[in-house]
């Protein structure tokens, strides 16, 4: 009876499929890296929509002053901007650098009692933790002034997702124009992305 000859991988082989699996491996961790990145960003493109459409809604709703009026005398709405936020959610861009920020309702809620001004004005918030720090600004920044035709407002999140200092920025603007005689906030249609070196 003859016994089979038992072969051995040589050298050269195990080799090649050691740089094989190296290769899938290192692909596959590139691959969920952008998969990653791709998901921390679909919140920023989310929440700057949602900020660009609570802003066209706030314009639209229009303001009335708040004023007692004289007898005999009236007052006509006027299609007004929301105003700047006073501060950044969160305040400073290192609570979003490499990881996630919690921020409170009362962040949020900071310009409530002011008119027409800030993420209070616009009814804009989120619970969830956030890789992003947002912010909203309108030019001019008197809100009184913020219905004229050309006036704009921007809003923005940025994040240092990875913490290598370099960060994105996500943008969408707003203009009012004058479209049939009357003042029309446009919209542009798609976001704006710049990578900012701090």
């Amino acid at each position: 009876m003859r016994r089979p000859s038992l072969r051995a991988f040589t050298l050269a082989e195990l080799m090649i499929v050691i740089a094989i699996v190296g290769v899938l491996a290192a692909l596959g961790t590139y691959g969920v890296r952008q998969y990653v990145a791709q998901a921390r960003a679909s919140e920023a493109r989310t929440n700057v929509g949602r900020m660009a459409k609570d802003a066209a809604s706030a314009f639209q709703r229009g303001y009335m002053d708040h004023k007692i009026l004289k007898k005999g005398r009236t007052v006509a709405a006027q299609h007004l901007l929301c105003a700047s936020a006073s501060r950044k959610v969160p305040r400073n861009i290192k609570s979003v650098r490499g990881r996630k920020y919690q921020s409170s309702a009362a962040e949020w809620k900071r310009d409530e009692s002011k008119t027409q001004k800030g993420f209070a004005c616009l009814a804009f918030s989120t619970s969830g933790a956030q890789s992003y720090q947002y912010d909203y600004r309108t030019n001019p920044a008197n809100w009184k002034k913020t219905g004229r035709l050309g006036a704009r407002f921007e809003a923005i999140a940025r994040g240092d997702l990875d913490g290598d200092k370099v960060q994105s920025e996500l943008k969408l603007v707003g203009e009012i124009v004058e479209s049939g005689g009357a003042a029309t906030l446009i919209v542009a249609p798609q976001i704006s992305e710049l990578d900012v070196t701090e």
